[in-house]
């Protein structure tokens, strides 16, 4: 029989919107940087801003946000091949039992490449 997932308590809930609302705030706020037009902080926003402004249509990300994006996306990959790992599953994440190089995986943005090297610590932990 399915039964439905059970929900979290009331407390969880409001703790995890309120997660949630802030990142919105911080996602809004970072935007608003970028689009950082007087007519736009202005408030000066009706329907034919796009076409009297004319802003950016492409988001032009700094080297700083692409290497916190690929770090991230690195991190999601090496975390989706270990859940898709058909041997060795009991294994920590990144164990050999050779001295290897680093993993390594890249990224291309535009005509940028941005490669990411991690591996295992002598203590365990992945770096």
């Amino acid at each position: 029989m399915l039964r439905p997932a059970r929900r979290p308590p009331a407390a969880s809930r409001s703790r995890s919107s309120a997660a949630t609302s802030a990142a919105s705030r911080r996602t809004a706020t970072s935007s608003s940087r970028r689009c950082a037009r007087p007519e736009f902080l202005a408030g000066d926003t009706t329907t034919d801003f796009i076409e009297r402004v004319a802003p950016a249509r492409s988001l032009e990300p700094g080297d700083d946000e692409l290497l916190r994006a690929a770090r991230t996306a690195a991190l999601w990959i090496q975390g989706s091949n270990r859940a898709d790992a058909g041997v060795l599953r009991a294994a920590p994440s990144g164990w050999r039992n050779a001295r290897l190089p680093d993993q390594r995986v890249g990224f291309r943005v535009g005509a940028q490449e941005i490669h990411v090297c991690y591996g295992r610590c002598a203590t365990g932990a992945s770096a």
